[in-house]
């Protein structure tokens, strides 16, 4: 394919170890750029139960949900490097809200300074994701695993077990797309001409409704 005229060469290119064959359109992959759909449709869903009361946390990670769907689509649609830093930070945007929340109900600090703590997590992390882009993985297991440990010590506060169904719908769903995420990258199964559906595609679907079943998990045991 000759990119002499392509979009978005302007850009350094981004490592993007994907399944998808990237085209020469302004949309380099359809299928993992439209997928991101399923972030918009449980970022406005979150924003609408939490105006009707019916979640307390819908309004945070509905936005986290939005800044994520944003930044995925545009890093897929123009595969630059600088799009796809964007796009693993807002991943970071929802682990952060989750500590920033728990440190919170464990009365570490004061509601009042949620923004402060969110950024405490925040800020760290993305500029490690910027400065040392070949350890993301890394430090994506490392604030994953300290997040479950940390969700097993509170629930085990509360004296319930850490597989609550609310965790079981959660943990099931955000695993699975883990799974298929591990599936795309390592060309395991892999069509790269398929430009309607990719596992990575799955990562997104899967990604978007674990935010949505972390909110109503936080709803039901963070009181």
């Amino acid at each position: 394919m000759n990119e002499i005229n392509c979009p978005w060469l302007q850009y350094p290119r981004g490592n993007f170890p994907l399944c998808e064959e990237a085209l020469c359109e302004w949309i380099r992959q359809p299928a993992n750029t439209y997928s991101n759909i399923a972030f918009f449709i449980f970022a406005f869903y979150l924003i609408y139960l939490f105006t009707k009361k019916q979640s307390v946390n819908g309004l945070g990670f509905g936005i986290c949900a939005l800044f994520t769907g944003a930044a995925s689509f545009i890093a897929h649609a123009s595969g630059a490097k600088i799009f796809s830093f964007f796009d693993f930070a807002a991943i970071f945007s929802i682990f952060s809200l989750y500590a920033a929340k728990d440190m919170i109900y464990t009365q570490t600090v004061k509601t009042k300074n949620i923004l402060a703590v969110f950024a405490l997590f925040f800020i760290p992390s993305t500029l490690l994701l910027y400065n040392f882009t070949f350890l993301r993985e890394v430090i994506f297991g490392a604030f994953v695993i300290g997040l479950l440990f940390w969700e097993s010590r509170i629930l085990k506060s509360q004296g319930k077990p850490f597989l609550v169904a609310s965790n079981k719908k959660l943990l099931g769903i955000f695993f699975i797309g883990g799974i298929c995420l591990g599936l795309d990258a390592s060309k395991v199964i892999c069509d790269p001409q398929n430009h309607f559906f990719q596992m990575h595609s799955l990562w997104h679907i899967c990604c978007a409704t674990s935010i949505y079943f972390l909110a109503r998990h936080l709803d039901q045991h963070r009181p």
